[in-house]
């Protein structure tokens, strides 16, 4: 899976690599067949904001979890690339 994803593209789920001996993840935008790769940084700083990410600290050192939207929230039109990376500009910097 490779490739660009328009900014005002839905998304189906954000993927985040983590390697906690590094303390680094890598966020991953995914839309059908693409993926592109749209924030990377301190894993330490991502747990303070992100609930998946703490969970996935106590349960494991290394490897990805996904956010999906469930429920009621899948096919809504805000889960974009582009409300993804500003997410990340507004939080980390």
């Amino acid at each position: 899976m490779e490739g660009r994803v328009a900014g005002d593209v839905e998304l189906d789920s954000a993927v985040f690599q983590v390697s906690l001996t590094k303390n680094r993840y890598e966020a991953i935008a995914c839309n059908g067949e693409s993926a592109e790769s749209v924030a990377s940084g301190p894993f330490d700083q991502l747990v303070l904001h992100l609930e998946d990410a703490k969970n996935f600290q106590s349960r494991s050192s290394s490897g990805s979890f996904k956010l999906l939207l469930a429920g009621d929230a899948k096919g809504s039109t805000w889960f974009t690339k582009s409300t993804l990376e500003r997410s990340f500009t507004l939080t980390f910097f």
